[in-house]
């Protein structure tokens, strides 16, 4: 352990090293090659309301990266776009999807004039955003009045944590305290095995400095107010009890389904549902069936 305190590194020592997103096995930092389908809740999901619409569905990924997604919403036949803070990921995928359709987030506004997306969907972004109050009223602004959307995104206290593959650390609060705990896990063996090449408390700075500066673990609850006080209306429950099911493959009683769909958004995954207020009592009544 003294060790490891004696060795950490200055502020300005740290900026020498690589950025966590830049290891080799980040998918984002190659150039686009084929259409990338999402995990399979969010494109059940997109069916479902497609099949309820009607027509073709104006769609927006949030956080698109290189635009995978999106040219596989584009083959489905939806009329797609993506968005994203990453000029680099965006000049990765732009070939393939095509110009025009992957864009840049400028000073916190999309580029797209009012009520021009039926869907927004987005597949964990919402961790990554320090702020979500100018996220959730620019989606409301960019969505028409009737837009829908599905946000997928880890819990806050799911036990390990998805980027760093790490137990609990994103439990602890930011700093030193966090820094330590990376240590001795990865010193141990545990976590991502990115940066295999430099020492464990080269990997705990580079580890911990993502943590501290590119996540932000809040409560469901939390995340729900946002999107409420922006317009909308949010529905955690239906989408997370079809997930469970599709999972277990067992409907079970609803006391129990209840139970399940529960521990799974808090302790696992989160599927956030924002919904048009005037359609939220309706839409609770939808069963999602896998097609």
């Amino acid at each position: 352990m003294m060790m490891l305190m004696r060795g950490t590194r200055s502020a300005s020592e740290a900026k020498k090293l690589p950025d966590f997103n830049s290891h080799k096995s980040h998918l984002k930092n190659e150039t686009l090659t084929r259409a990338e389908a999402p995990n399979a809740t969010i494109s059940w999901w997109l069916s479902d309301v497609a099949d309820r619409r009607g027509t073709q569905l104006k769609v927006l990924d949030l956080g698109c990266g290189r635009g995978g997604r999106v040219a596989w919403l584009l083959e489905q036949g939806f009329d797609a776009y993506g968005l994203e803070v990453q000029p680099a990921y965006v000049a990765r995928g732009q070939a393939y999807v095509g110009e025009g359709r992957l864009r840049l987030i400028v000073e916190g506004r999309y580029p797209f004039e009012d009520g021009f997306f039926d869907v927004v969907i987005s597949d964990q972004v919402l961790e990554h955003v320090e702020q979500l109050d100018p996220l959730c009223h620019e989606v409301r602004r960019v969505v028409r009045a009737d837009g829908v959307g599905l946000h997928v995104f880890p819990a806050k206290r799911i036990v390990r944590e998805p980027h760093l593959e790490l137990p609990f650390v994103h439990w602890l609060p930011k700093g030193w305290t966090r820094w330590f705990a990376i240590a001795i896990l990865l010193k141990a063996g545990r976590g991502a095995a990115h940066f295999p090449d430099l020492g464990t408390r080269d990997r705990a700075t580079i580890f911990s400095r993502y943590s501290k500066d590119q996540t932000y673990y809040r409560s469901l609850r939390k995340i729900s107010r946002e999107w409420r006080r922006a317009g909308f209306e949010v529905d955690v429950q239906r989408v997370t009890r079809a997930r469970v099911s599709e999972q277990l493959g067992w409907s079970g009683p609803s006391v129990f389904m209840r139970a399940a769909a529960w521990a799974y958004r808090n302790f696992r995954v989160s599927y956030l549902e924002i919904l048009p207020k005037s359609t939220f009592e309706c839409s609770r009544g939808v069963k999602l069936e896998r097609k």
